[in-house]
């Protein structure tokens, strides 16, 4: 499709169907441009000039691929056929950066981008002025800047994202290449093809990769089977080893891998006080070691059996010193058991068991053991949750919301004056959680107001070339034809303010992982009238005589309706949302003429032929 001004001759921006990708991602949308006054930019124009056509095209941050075709009248002058770098404000860089060239028409009258240049993101888009040049980067990557003009170069290596990973060759930006290097020019699923001379070749010597190989076959697999090799130190499969007789069978039988591990399966003769293990030699033997029966008394019993080592029966007795294990009452609080024995008694049957409970400090025994501990047997927080601190924080108000305010502002030729940065007032505290441990100042919450003061309005809207209009007065004077002819140069304006209003808001916790990050809201306010102004009126005699006298307007007035609406937004999960726009305003007008001669007062009411609208709007 193709987006023309009807008012500004010569401006055209060419979008292929299904090229633009708009902010919240969808790919359907109005696409909008308004030229604006060069004196009323918000921002700085590139390299010094002052260019005398800037066009703004929305909604900021659009993206064309391919990019949109763009073509502006040539009001700076430009000789027939020059190439001109053509510019658009980058809002992440905050400054104008080339976009590429355009060529001049033969006729001088517009700019029109050169192939494959173009709007590549909605936002203000102009032409350098004559005499203006560029600097080198403002050449890609194969071209270099010469005087106003990029030059190919054609030795010079393509950019890599306009190589490829997978075809052997090193392209150059004239067309021409060079072999690429064997090890780094084939994909992973290439592994049987090498590069010879910037083409892919079959590789048969190559390895498959270690997916496509067996540890149990014996063998170690190529991409051509007849290279393929014995591998007589891989492990057999399963089926094919003998649990518990401390060796590994591989692929030489004439040879096996040591197993070494304490344990080699089930225990054949348990609670026997010997626990099997394999010898350096890949024999057998046994260690004495606690091998004791868990079934045989209760835990409470302080009778539990156990193998006691200097016994030299190598079997059962009871072991008097043998306890209950120590129970967990809560996180801070354990019970620890303790088996006495009387005094005389030698064989070991009037045992008796006592304990007391131990107050913990520090640690706790199960449960959070990160951001709690123990203080004399009580479970606390390692973090105090109504201590605080004031903080102040500076943060800009985010791109998305800042370019729509300047897009609105722009509109009616007024600047919206934001801040670079507003300051959040609020707290921070520690926090604590399993994953991160305790982080000092590791939560924050901060807001701030932010506020445009509403500015006065005053948009011309009609007529937009020679403020002057025409109308004829025909009279019957005394049988007479009389024609008058009245000019009245007069305007119509819209009036009234433009003001915003809002809030930046933040809280993340870096214990959750929250993104420091921040959220927005600004909505618009304000109101638009009309104001028909006359600066001048002048009367002729067309036809006829009379002694004209005087001719004047005395009364003039307009109507109509319209405002602003929406409130812009900004969050960490969902990004910029809403529209803050004019709804545009209607308007007709009128006024009425008064004409004197020979003594004779005549008046005549006239509507002004102004389109009805409605003016100025940008809601979509």
């Amino acid at each position: 499709m193709e987006l023309t001004l009807p008012d500004v001759p010569g401006f055209k921006l060419e979008i292929p169907a299904g090229s633009v990708t708009f902010p919240d991602g969808s790919r359907e949308g109005y696409i909008s441009a308004t030229v604006v006054n060069s004196s009323k930019i918000p921002m700085t124009p590139p390299n010094g000039m002052q260019p005398q056509f800037i066009v703004t095209i929305q909604p900021t941050n659009a993206l064309f691929d391919p990019p949109a075709r763009l073509t502006i009248p040539n009001v700076d002058g430009h000789t027939p056929g020059a190439q001109v770098e053509m510019f658009s404000f980058d809002h992440e860089l905050e400054e104008f950066v080339a976009i590429g060239l355009g060529t001049v028409s033969e006729d001088g009258t517009v700019i029109r981008s050169n192939p494959g240049v173009g709007v590549i993101r909605a936002g203000w888009h102009c032409g350098a002025q004559p005499g203006g040049s560029g600097t080198p980067n403002n050449c890609d990557e194969c071209h270099e800047c010469d005087g106003t003009n990029c030059v190919l170069v054609p030795e010079r290596d393509k950019p890599t994202d306009q190589q490829s990973d997978s075809d052997c060759k090193n392209l150059k930006c004239g067309g021409a290449f060079d072999p690429a290097d064997e090890t780094s020019a084939l994909k992973e699923e290439d592994e049987c093809k090498k590069c010879d001379g910037g083409n892919q070749v079959p590789d048969p010597t190559a390895k498959l990769d270690d997916d496509k190989q067996d540890p149990h076959d014996c063998k170690i697999l190529y991409c051509d089977e007849k290279n393929n090799e014995d591998a007589p130190s891989e492990t057999l499969p399963d089926d094919q080893q003998v649990e518990g007789d401390c060796w590994v069978n591989i692929c030489d039988q004439e040879k096996k891998k040591r197993v070494d591990q304490s344990d080699i399966g089930e225990d054949p003769t348990p609670h026997d006080c010997k626990v099997p293990f394999c010898k350096v030699d890949g024999g057998k033997d046994y260690v004495w070691g606690e091998d004791p029966d868990e079934d045989t008394t209760p835990d409470d019993d302080c009778r539990v059996p156990a193998c006691i080592y200097e016994t030299k029966s190598k079997g059962w007795r009871l072991a008097p010193d043998e306890k209950p294990e120590d129970e967990i009452v809560d996180a801070c609080k354990l019970k620890k058991y303790e088996c006495k024995k009387p005094a005389g008694d030698v064989g070991g049957f009037n045992i008796y068991q006592t304990f007391e409970v131990e107050k913990r400090n520090g640690e706790p025994l199960e449960g959070d053991t990160v951001c709690k501990y123990c203080d004399d047997g009580e479970l606390k927080n390692k973090v105090d949750e109504n201590a605080s601190v004031e903080t102040s924080i500076s943060r800009p108000l985010p791109s998305q919301i800042s370019s729509a305010v300047n897009a609105l502002a722009g509109a009616f030729g007024i600047s919206a004056n934001l801040q670079a940065s507003y300051s959040l007032k609020g707290t921070v505290k520690d926090c604590c959680s399993q994953s991160t441990g305790l982080i000092e100042d590791g939560f924050t919450s901060a807001s701030a107001g932010v506020k445009v003061s509403p500015q006065d309005l005053d948009v011309k809207i009609w007529p937009l070339g020679i403020p002057r209009f025409e109308t004829k007065v025909q009279r019957n004077v005394f049988g007479q034809y009389v024609e008058i002819l009245v000019e009245v140069d007069v305007g119509i304006f819209v009036v009234g303010q433009l003001g915003f209003d809002g809030q930046i808001t933040t809280s993340f916790d870096q214990c959750k992982g929250d993104p420091e990050c921040y959220d927005a809201s600004l909505g618009v306010s304000g109101s638009l009238g009309l104001s028909p102004k006359v600066s001048g009126v002048f009367c002729a005699i067309l036809d006829g005589y009379v002694d004209l006298q005087e001719c004047a307007v005395v009364d003039i007035g307009a109507e109509g309706s319209g405002g602003f609406q929406g409130v812009a937004t900004y969050s960490c999960d969902k990004g910029f949302g809403g529209e803050i726009c004019s709804k545009g305003i209607t308007a007709k007008a009128y006024l009425k003429l008064e004409v004197k001669h020979d003594g004779t007062t005549f008046s005549k009411n006239v509507d002004l032929p102004l389109p009805y609208g409605p003016y100025l709007k940008t809601c979509k």
